[in-house]
């Protein structure tokens, strides 16, 4: 999956984040009560998914 295919399908995140230490790119999305956050690597592959409890 990449960045093209996540935005295509999802549309437009909440929030965007690049991670300063390692220059991956996390983008959030809020689908109540959870939290998505895909992380895509330099390479603008993805590389891990996070499912957190919503704020």
């Amino acid at each position: 999956m990449t960045v093209d295919d996540l935005l295509k399908q999802v549309g437009k995140p909440i929030e965007k984040r690049t991670i300063a230490k390692n220059g991956e790119v996390n983008y959030i999305y809020q689908f109540k009560p959870y939290e998505l956050q895909f992380i895509f690597g330099k390479d603008n592959a993805l590389k891990h998914v996070n499912l957190l409890k919503g704020k």
